[in-house]
C-alpha cells in the first residue's frame, strides 16, 4: 500500500467519523423522532443479544433522552451484548442511564458498512 492510498484510507474514515459526530450531536430531528432510521433498528429492551449479519456500527440509544450510550464497530458474526440484570438500585440506574428504570427505554440500531444514515 502506497502512502497516497493511506492518506485515502484516513480521509475516508475521517469523514465517516464526522458523519457518526454529527448525527449524534445535533442532527436529529426535531418533534420526538428517532436518532437513527426505524430500518436499522435490530434489537430493543432490558436485554439485548444480537449477531452481526455483516460488518458496520452498532449504537445502543436511550430512546426517552436520546442519547447514544455505546457504540461499537462491529464485524459480521460478532455478538452485541446489552444487560440492566447486574444493577442493584434505581438511583445506580439512573446514574449509569440518566434516566428512571421506569423510563428508560433502550434500542440497539446497526448502521451497515458503507451505508448513509444520517436521519434528516
Amino acid at each position: 500500500m502506497s502512502g497516497s492510498d493511506l492518506g485515502i484510507r484516513n480521509l475516508a474514515g475521517g469523514a465517516t467519523l464526522l458523519l457518526v459526530i454529527l448525527a449524534i450531536g445535533g442532527c436529529a430531528p426535531s418533534g420526538g423522532g428517532r436518532l437513527f432510521p426505524e430500518e436499522n433498528l435490530v434489537g430493543a429492551g432490558f436485554e439485548i443479544d444480537w449477531t452481526a449479519t455483516e460488518k458496520g456500527m452498532a449504537f445502543l440509544v436511550e430512546e426517552r433522552r436520546k442519547r447514544v450510550l455505546k457504540t461499537q464497530s462491529i464485524e459480521q458474526g460478532e455478538k452485541f451484548s446489552f444487560s440492566v440484570s447486574g444493577i442493584d438500585s434505581e438511583q445506580q440506574f439512573e446514574a449509569l442511564f440518566g434516566v428512571k428504570f421506569s423510563e428508560a427505554r433502550f434500542s440497539l440500531y446497526f448502521v451497515p458498512e458503507g451505508q448513509e444514515w444520517l436521519n434528516e
